[in-house]
């Protein structure tokens, strides 16, 4: 899903309108997924039915990428949504909730902080929304990006997304996220060639 996500959509021998109508679809699940009325989580999900109920032909060949807020998103709609094959996160926000309300962050976590300070039970609240507990549920293979530092999602929390899932997955360190540092260019094209060869299958 744009801005938060992408669905990807794979397979050479997928119908040609299909995969001209991935745009259009793609633009629904952006809709879809940012509608405020919405668990953005649930929304992901929606669109994955929504696209599948109009292209039954691309069961088996979704994918998902997520940054950051998307990558949070994309470990909780994964956990609960078998129909997406394969994901990638890249520096996930919502990793161990506790964590994040403790370490520094310029992040949305920094106004989370602020606001659990001046309403307590906003805490409790957020043991529902923790990106490493949802990964604990996920199953399809994953490719996780996670930064050594970075200033808005604390590296902690992208670990323990990783580290949370049970199952077939790979880790790419970055050294910094949500900040530009020398090298990050080929770091970056180093990423993009391990995404192409995992999302392969599909």
């Amino acid at each position: 899903v744009l801005a938060c996500g992408l669905i990807l959509i794979g397979g050479a021998g997928l119908a040609p309108a299909a995969r001209r109508a991935t745009r259009a679809i793609l633009v629904l699940g952006v809709v879809l997924a940012v509608t405020r009325s919405l668990c953005l989580a649930a929304g992901l999900m929606v669109g994955v039915s929504t696209l599948l109920l109009l292209f039954p032909e691309l069961s088996g060949h979704i994918g998902y990428l997520g940054i950051s807020f998307g990558g949070g998103i994309g470990a909780m709609a994964m956990a609960r949504d078998a129909r997406i094959a394969r994901g990638h996160l890249n520096v996930p926000s919502f990793g161990h909730q506790p964590l994040r309300l403790a370490l520094p962050s310029i992040g949305s976590a920094a106004a989370v902080q602020r606001c659990v300070g001046t309403q307590s039970r906003i805490g409790d609240t957020l043991a529902y929304y923790d990106a490493a507990v949802a990964a604990r549920s996920i199953r399809q293979p994953m490719h996780v990006a996670a930064a050594r530092f970075d200033p808005a999602v604390a590296p902690p929390g992208q670990f323990a997304v990783y580290n949370a899932i049970p199952g077939d997955k790979r880790l790419f360190v970055l050294d910094a996220g949500h900040f530009d540092y020398p090298g990050r260019a080929r770091q970056t094209q180093d990423l993009l060639a391990e995404l192409w060869a995992f999302f392969a299958p599909l």
